[in-house]
């Protein structure tokens, strides 16, 4: 099958909801405050997606005025019973301190654009309801998490609010839920247990559900209930989670949870398994994601224990083998091309958008969406060959404010706005180009009344003040909502005529406003180059996390008078980029060493600043001596993995030229490859050596056998024990030494480097005797303290027991790569082959420094840049980065 490379649905697409019906797949994701809501998807191959339905598009189904930011509908659910399709949501009025204000709601259509009924109130008791449809009996089943506002004694106060996962059954007819409610489910250890959906198969009903919160600790988790009854009881999968990306912060796609199931047809008529799931992909080393959590999908199989597994293991894979090909040629791609809208009557004649945005807003394309209000004829309307919105309240308002704009789905992108002879009265009335978050999160480049003293003009009488550019910016400035004004003076324009607004974005991190009028046409900077990453989940107010979009980018007018004066745009573009900042393109342009081949091309990149103690202690000397240890243990580590690479030529690349692969499987194919060079295979890793290395904690003996020999050596506490009675090497994947090296340095590199990234600061200060960088066979061993402190204990001794060549290639290599010789004798004379590797290991691995990497990201970071701990390592694989973000 075709192989497509994850998200399917890029940007701001969370919680997703998967039915499929016959041959036809609908997806259904989260708007919270956006309206109107829940966006449902539609394909044939699980790989191309057009919008079809947003089916909450009018008052009485959904008015979310006054709503907070990042509140109104949460993760809905979309099923259909065999006559008819079936929508429940929550709208939360509600999100901070211990209350969640949240309504329950269910809706149903004869078919998917509607029409759809006037909601049924469910509950209140949580969020994210889902409903189920009994294939045997036909009851409904109605599910939600449970949430308990009451500070109760005994563990973190946020855990015991999410209370578990409570079952009742809906009475169609009746329109309500009927007969006893019952907690089922109390969730793992992981806690904050959400998202829930139900599932019968063979008799046994299984529940799936989100945990860990919708931030870095997500995670997809499995129950089920083999009594024959759905009141379970239930057990928990065997391996906790089925899919998580919480302990691999290397992994592309990050922050993974929140997942629904789906049988898809294969070719041969038989139904497998697929998983969806929300994901982020971060930007820069604060890790924000900009684009929000958007939707992957990944394919399952059930196993013989009758639970259900990823194929690719509990990591999430950027690319993944589905029915349907998606062309993701820049120059032919649909998801690359410019898209340009206008609001002549002409284009709109044949339009009608009413399945999707409502009758009032028929017009209006797809993309566009505005803020809480039911009734968008107080927002804008559609007149004279433009859009005209009607000034409204301040920008952030969350009851009536004039903002109609779209998704930002690329990482750098062009957006331009023509704005019609704005006449603003005074400064209280203001419109124009915004990129946008929330309330607290948003640049705005505005056309105004310019003041008298900006103007240098006192006006006289009635006489009306000239027009001046100015920006309006709320930087992450949760809770105060403070205004920054930065042009001062603003920037003078002609007193009547158009004027063109433009924002250019590059790799979700730099953000420059441009502007140009009628008289002088061609556009010209305006204001400071902004951080683009603030407009993020993680910049939105709120802890971490405690926003739940995604960046907007749109058009936008305020009248703070109060007589809604009109702004009229001709039209909007947004034009997608690329460029050198973001995450796919060469390391190269990134200012960060890359690997080459003796071809010239790229097959690694070793960059200065991902792996941080603390996230970021090392900043100012404080841990400079751990720092200097690391960056000497990151130069092994990048020699291993060359050498590693080299060593494994007889692994292919598949015909797409890519392996989404986890850590789990990447090593038993490289294993097995080395194996074979030994002429004795070295066996597989499998979460049963990992459990037991984990039992066995600081003394557990990590055994392996290769070319006759046994290695023996303390492994720590989360370390991967290497049996030679677990020799099954089913499923390994066949890739070329080029992506054996991406995949090590993304899959088993992360084993090293999680606690690095992710640790948190006491850990690091317990585990600083962890960090034993001249220990033979170890990498980082035992980061954290020896119990293996929360993500301090969490990294892996992989060195010598899964990334090294056999027979001493890798020491002799890094002896004689230090010392300038290229022959390979090290303590043993090595075989011809062996030796002939790792010359070719040195010539390959050449490094070709191509920047400074730490002037880019501040003048403190680049003072202090020998305190940085190295290296990143991220694989780039045909011009592409394979598997980890820019940070």
């Amino acid at each position: 099958m075709p192989r497509v490379r994850n998200p399917i649905l890029p940007g701001f697409n969370a919680d997703p909801s998967i039915l499929r019906v016959g041959k036809d797949y609908y997806i259904a994701t989260s708007t919270f405050e956006w309206y109107p809501g829940v966006q449902i998807h539609h394909s044939t191959d699980l790989a191309n997606w057009t919008l079809v339905s947003r089916p909450l598009n009018r008052a009485a189904q959904l008015d979310m005025r006054g709503n907070p930011d990042s509140c109104g509908v949460w993760a809905p659910c979309l099923t259909h019973d065999g006559s008819e399709f079936w929508l429940v949501y929550s709208d939360v009025k509600r999100k901070d301190g211990s209350f969640k204000d949240s309504l329950n709601y269910i809706v149903h259509a004869p078919t998917i654009t509607g029409p759809w009924s006037d909601p049924v109130f469910a509950n209140a008791s949580g969020f994210d309801p889902s409903l189920f449809h009994d294939p045997d009996d036909g009851r409904k089943w109605f599910v939600n998490m449970l949430w308990d506002h009451r500070r109760r004694a005994g563990g973190p106060q946020n855990r015991t609010m999410f209370a578990g996962i409570i079952l009742q059954e809906f009475d169609p007819k009746a329109g309500r839920l009927v007969g006893p409610r019952k907690n089922i489910y109390g969730g793992t250890a992981l806690a904050l247990t959400e998202g829930p959906h139900l599932y019968k198969r063979n008799g046994v009903f299984y529940l799936l559900t989100a945990e860990g919160g919708t931030g870095y600790d997500h995670a997809v988790t499995l129950a089920r209930s083999t009594s024959g009854s759905v009141w379970g009881p239930y057990e928990d999968h065997p391996d906790k989670y089925i899919l998580t990306s919480k302990d691999h912060p290397l992994t592309a796609l990050q922050r993974a949870g929140h997942g629904d199931i789906v049988d898809v047809e294969q070719p041969d008529g038989s139904l497998k398994p697929h998983v969806v799931h929300l994901c982020s992909r971060p930007v820069t080393q604060k890790r924000r994601n900009v684009l929000g959590r958007e939707t992957a999908i990944q394919p399952a199989h059930w196993g013989d224990d009758g639970w259900l597994y990823l194929d690719n293991g509990i990591l999430p894979s950027l690319y993944v083998d589905l029915p349907g090909a998606r062309d993701d040629d820049p120059a032919t791609s649909a998801y690359w091309q410019p898209k340009t809208y206008t609001w002549k009557d002409a284009d709109l004649a044949a339009v009608d958008y009413s399945a999707i945005n409502g009758a009032v807003a028929s017009k209006l394309h797809p993309d566009l969406q505005w803020l809480r209000l039911p009734d968008p004829s107080r927002l804008f309307s559609i007149a004279g060959g433009q859009l005209v919105l009607h000034g409204r309240e301040s920008i952030g308002s969350w009851f009536e404010q004039a903002l109609v704009a779209r998704r930002q789905t690329h990482f750098s992108f062009d957006a331009e706005a023509v704005l019609d002879d704005y006449q603003p009265e005074d400064e209280r009335q203001f419109a124009g180009l915004t990129v946008y978050y929330c309330r607290y999160n948003f640049f705005y480049l505005t056309v105004t009344a310019a003041t008298p003293e900006d103007a240098g003009v006192f006006p006289k009488g009635d006489q009306k003040p000239g027009r001046e550019l100015q920006l309006l910016t709320s930087e992450a400035s949760f809770p105060n909502g403070t205004l920054e004004t930065p042009l001062a003076p603003g920037v003078p324009l002609p007193a009547t005529g158009k004027v063109r607004l433009a924002a250019q974005v590059r790799g979700g991190q730099k953000l420059q406003f441009l502007y140009a009028t009628e008289a002088d046409p061609e556009l010209k900077p305006v204001g400071p180059v902004y951080d683009a990453s603030i407009v993020s989940d993680e910049c939105g107010g709120h802890p971490v996390h405690g926003s739940f979009t995604g960046a907007f980018v749109g058009m936008a007018a305020s009248d703070l008078n109060g007589t809604a004066l009109d702004a009229r745009f001709d039209e909007f573009v947004y034009r997608p980029q690329h460029d050198p900042l973001d995450r796919w393109l060469k390391g190269a342009e990134r200012g960060r060493e890359v690997l080459t081949d003796q071809d010239g091309r790229a097959v690694g990149v070793v960059g200065a600043h991902r792996i941080q103690v603390g996230l970021g202690n090392v900043v100012g000397g404080r841990h400079k001596a751990d720092t200097q240890r690391l960056a000497a243990l990151a130069e092994r580590l990048r020699l291993r993995l060359l050498a590693l690479a080299q060593l494994v030529p007889q692994l292919r690349l598949d015909q797409a030229g890519h392996h989404g692969v986890d850590a789990h499987l990447l090593v038993r194919a490289a294993r097995r490859a080395l194996g074979q060079l030994d002429g004795q295979a070295l066996g597989q890793v499998d979460d049963a050596g990992i459990e037991r290395a984990a039992q066995h904690g600081a003394g557990a003996r990590a055994q392996g056998r290769g070319a006759g020999r046994e290695r023996q050596g303390a492994a720590g506490a989360d370390d991967v024990v290497l049996d030679e009675n677990l020799a099954d090497d089913n499923a390994a994947p066949e890739l070329d030494a080029e992506q054996v090296l991406g995949v090590v340095q993304v899959g088993v590199g992360q084993g090293a480097a999680d606690d690095l990234v992710d640790g948190r600061e006491d850990d690091v200060v317990h585990g600083r005797q962890g960090l034993q960088g001249g220990r033979e066979g170890g990498l980082v061993a035992d980061v954290g303290d020896d119990a293996g402190r929360g993500h301090g204990g969490r990294a892996a001794d992989l060195n010598d027991r899964l990334a090294e060549p056999p027979d001493g290639v890798g020491d002799a290599l890094l002896r004689r790569r230090h010392n300038g010789d290229v022959r390979a004798d090290g303590n043993k004379r090595l075989g011809g082959a062996e030796a002939d590797a790792v010359a070719k290991v040195v010539q390959v691995g050449q490094v070709v420094p191509v920047g400074a990497h730490g002037a880019r990201n501040s003048p403190r970071r680049a003072a202090n840049d020998d305190n940085l701990l190295a290296d990143e390592l991220v694989c780039v694989a045909h011009g592409e980065t394979c598997g980890a973000g820019v940070w």
